[in-house]
């Protein structure tokens, strides 16, 4: 959690700090891993669906490009 950080009181960043796998590198995704604290409602920035999983690890498998 010492990657992530808030912007304002509203956006959570979870910046990518890992290099991706082989595996991912070679299908150009990469993964990231972010904690969703449990005391509020979160969503999705890209698809603006509200986040179910909240209070604990979750980690996403996404194109270069995103």
């Amino acid at each position: 959690m010492n990657t992530q950080f808030m912007f304002g009181h509203a956006i959570l960043f979870a910046p990518k700090v890992n290099n991706p796998t082989t595996i991912l590198s070679s299908l150009e995704k990469q993964e990231i891993n972010f904690f969703l604290p449990n005391d509020n409602i979160w969503y999705n920035y890209q698809t603006k669906a509200e986040e179910s999983l909240t209070g604990q690890w979750q980690s996403r498998v996404l194109n270069d490009l995103e």
